[in-house]
């Protein structure tokens, strides 16, 4: 599948499933729902975060005849050409699967063909299962971003240079 991004085309094939680049508000909220049921129940007491992703964020979407998983993300600032992932979610019945580590991918390679440098995110630092995902692909924890979460980041200039 080629999907338009960014003023890129990106070509996100894979062996059973493709993964799309989606930037209609609606179709994003949906997205967020469909990989988690309990989602909106979550999310309904902070409704500022759904309302932003739904405006701001871009999103990447693995699927196959159901959505299996996403990837939002902001990668909008040219000064720290820092990309910023807000959610990154894959359906419990897919997980362990490497769809999240295939998001991930991708997300990597958009950030480097944007010219972007490093990918941050905020993990709460009771999720020893997603610390232990960024980890594995090659994020580091870089400090205490609040009381009860970490500041994880992956710097991009070395897989840039690669290229």
């Amino acid at each position: 599948m080629k999907c338009m991004g960014g003023g890129n085309n990106y070509d996100f094939k894979f062996l059973h499933y493709s993964l799309g680049y989606v930037n209609i508000p609606s179709l994003k909220e949906l997205i967020m729902s469909e990989c988690d049921d309990a989602f909106l129940e979550k999310h309904i007491e902070n409704k500022e975060l759904v309302s932003k992703i739904r405006i701001a964020a871009e999103m990447l979407v693995a699927y196959d005849a159901n959505i299996l998983g996403y990837c939002a993300f902001y990668a909008n600032n040219p000064k720290t050409k820092d990309v910023y992932i807000t959610l990154i979610a894959v359906k419990p019945m897919y997980q362990n699967k490497h769809i999240g580590k295939r998001l991930l991918r991708s997300l990597v390679d958009m950030a480097i063909s944007r010219g972007m440098l490093t990918i941050s995110l905020e993990v709460k630092k009771d999720n020893r299962k997603a610390i232990a995902f960024y980890i594995k692909n090659g994020f580091a924890v870089v400090g205490e971003k609040t009381g009860i979460s970490y500041l994880i980041s992956k710097s991009l200039e070395s897989e840039a240079m690669a290229i």
